[in-house]
This record gives C-alpha cells, structure tokens and sequence, in this order.
C-alpha cells in the first residue's frame, strides 16, 4: 500500500501495538517522529503562523497556568501571536493551529500520516474516516497537552 518514505508512526515500535489495540476504542498516549520533521522547526512553525494569523478562525492560544479540567479558554492576552510563539520558551503558552491540512506544505504530512496508518490497519483510512484535519499544538516546555485522535483523524 504504502509509498511514503517518511514513518511519523510505525517507526516507533510501541506506539504501533497500542493504535493496533487502541485506536477508536479507548484513549492512550504514543510517541511519533513528527517534531523531526523540517515542517516543525521553529522558523517551519512561525512562517505557518504568519500565514495563519489574518485568517479568523485558523489558530487559538492561550497563556498562563493551565487547568486541564477547565477546557480551551481564552484568558487574557494581550500579545499577537508571533509574540506569543517567538516567547514560548519561556511565557507558559498553548497555541493551536487548526485546519492545516489546507497549507499545501502540511497537507503532505497529512496524507502520509493516514497512509501510514492505512498501512498499519490494513485498510484504506480515507475511504472509512472521511474529511481528515490536522491541527498542530505548540506548548511552552512543561505545558501539559492532551489530544485526541478521533474518526475524524486529528493529529
């Protein structure tokens, strides 16, 4: 099935048993290789944010402590969003792109994620999950982030 070179998934051993047992049944926590990827450099992360930033509705952050049982709030901010990514290090913020499936650049990786897991299953993920998304999260280092990989496929 597969013609991507690029594994995000299967190249990390564990992490193909648990979305073999896992996957749409119950949630759990995996390990990829997407950060090695040159689309998730900072420079790769803050020419996507410069693109993003005009277009309502397309990205999200928040900052300052965060309480996992409170959900996405807004809170109080006060910087533009390269700012708050240029400062990340160090500023205890969550910024989430949304929809970037629709950046050609990212698109790609898309493709390859839900080929990689086709492969994986056995099955063609685009023909039984349909309208795949892709939002990208950034935190700052201790920011704990939960995701979700649903039938819509997130990632």
């Amino acid at each position: 099935m597969s013609t991507t070179a690029t594994a995000y998934i299967a190249s990390v051993p564990e992490t193909q048993q648990l979305f073999r047992t896992k996957f749409d049944h119950k949630p759990f926590a995996f390990r990829h290789t997407l950060h090695q990827s040159p689309m998730f450099t900072m420079d790769a992360v803050l020419d996507l944010a410069a693109r993003l930033a005009p277009k309502a509705g397309r990205w999200y952050f928040e900052q300052g402590d965060a309480n996992p049982k409170a959900g996405w709030t807004a809170g109080d901010v006060k910087l533009p969003l390269l700012e708050v990514l240029k400062g990340i290090a160090g500023n205890q913020s969550l910024v989430m792109f949304k929809r970037v499936q629709l950046e050609p650049d990212y698109k790609v990786i898309l493709d390859a994620l839900q080929e990689e897991l086709s492969d994986m299953f056995g099955f063609d993920m685009t023909t039984r999950y349909r309208d795949g998304l892709m939002t990208v999260l950034v935190a700052s280092p201790g920011r704990v982030t939960h995701i979700t990989l649903t039938a819509r496929l997130i990632c």
